[in-house]
């Protein structure tokens, strides 16, 4: 008999006269009954294993919950584990679900499946990250950079750049021909490096060209070039140029306005250009058109309240005093009405001093006694109607004088 491998049947190696022979010998043909019953039983084999896998499958299935879930606490303990995590717990955490995982892959073995199930596991626990970030990330900060700036010192790979280079040698530590080398390593063909060096000089900014040429140390068309060398359309040279120039602020037109009368259309465009609204531009306006005659309108003023408290003038006279003034704008009418206010007070004032001086004089020539003098000037009916305090303070004034009632 020859040699069998593993999973055949042996055969008998006979010759066709031999075969013949055995048939003759033992009846009917066997070998279909054989054949048949052979690949039945591979055949419920086979449906075994299939409805074995398919139930592991259904198994997996109804976990997907579970599954999708699963894990998660890994997180919960590192966010408890402070700003640093915890290493331990998360080392412990590895070796648990990597142990359920290897679990998985033998029973795929023996259920015909190989690695599906261990896969579809960490489909939804992506140990991966897990290791990625226990082992993996320590390596790239502890060993990467560490072994990179080994070996940068080992080979010293770098050199100056042309960038780096234009600026060694505008400050003296390269020559020209070192500058034009490194720019050759970085692609710079001699030309190249002579339109680089020129890119690279610094030039005045746009504000400072404009400045330049009002101080005019540069031309206009300088001053346009250096405009178009950083960008600008020239659409937009005279627009920004204008926006450059200085504008009177609120502060400088109030200044003004204290020595000379503003133009209203000059000021009003100096608003505007300084972002006041219209609304707000007229409110100024009017401050700012009587501004700088306001001391005369002070003395014009001053000159009816005078008039008025020394009795020149009736309340009607100063009322229409005021009105022509508030007529030309010089006063408004709150200050209208507090001038005249002003200057009723100062006429009662008056008109009580003047009394006071007659009743000094009545004392004086003893045509009153000293308590009718002070009677006469805290009588609240009379014309003084004075706080007795200082009613008696001026009677002792004028005993203190020698005054008791005679001439």
């Amino acid at each position: 008999m020859a040699f069998v491998e593993p999973g055949h049947f042996p055969i008998i190696m006979m010759t066709p006269a031999e075969y013949q022979r055995m048939l003759a010998a033992q009846g009917p043909n066997l070998w279909p009954v054989y054949f048949g019953a052979r690949m039945a039983a591979n055949t419920l084999q086979d449906m075994a294993m299939k409805y074995l896998q398919a139930g592991n499958v259904d198994v997996l299935k109804g976990a997907l919950n579970t599954m999708l879930t699963a894990g998660l606490e890994i997180a919960d303990r590192q966010a408890a584990g402070g700003p640093d995590g915890s290493i331990s717990d998360l080392r412990s955490d590895i070796v648990h679900y990597y142990k359920g995982l290897y679990d998985n892959w033998k029973a795929g073995i023996w259920h015909g499946v190989g690695g599906a199930y261990a896969s579809a596991m960490d489909d939804f626990l992506n140990l991966g990250q897990l290791v990625y970030a226990f082992k993996t990330l320590a390596y790239h900060i502890a060993v990467t950079p560490r072994m990179r700036r080994h070996w940068n010192r080992t080979y010293t790979p770098m050199v100056p750049n042309a960038s780096m280079a234009w600026i060694l040698y505008r400050r003296g530590h390269f020559a020209r021909t070192q500058f034009e080398e490194h720019a050759a390593w970085d692609g710079w063909d001699k030309a190249g490096a002579e339109l680089l060096d020129k890119s690279m000089c610094v030039e005045p900014s746009p504000r400072e060209a404009f400045y330049l040429w009002t101080k005019g140390q540069i031309t206009e068309e300088k001053r346009n070039a250096l405009y178009f060398a950083h960008g600008w359309d020239n659409e937009w040279w005279g627009p920004q140029t204008e926006n450059w120039f200085y504008v009177p602020t609120l502060y400088d037109l109030t200044r003004i306005a204290d020595y000379v009368e503003l133009d209203q259309i000059w000021a009003l465009d100096s608003m505007k250009r300084r972002g006041v609204s219209e609304r707000d531009r007229a409110k100024m306006w009017e401050m700012l058109e009587v501004r700088p005659l306001r001391d005369e309108v002070r003395l014009l003023t001053a000159h009816g309240t005078f008039c008025r408290r020394y009795g020149f003038w009736s309340a009607e006279q100063l009322q229409d005093w005021l009105a022509d003034l508030a007529a030309l704008k010089y006063i408004r009418p709150k200050e209208q009405e507090l001038l005249t206010t002003y200057a009723e007070n100062l006429y009662e004032v008056e008109l009580k001093l003047e009394w006071i001086e007659i009743l000094r004089w009545r004392f004086r020539t003893a045509q009153i006694s000293e308590q009718e003098f002070l009677d006469e000037l805290v009588d609240p009916e009379g014309p003084v109607a004075m706080v007795k305090e200082k009613a008696n303070l001026i009677v002792e004034g004028e005993k203190a004088k020698g005054y008791y009632g005679y001439y």
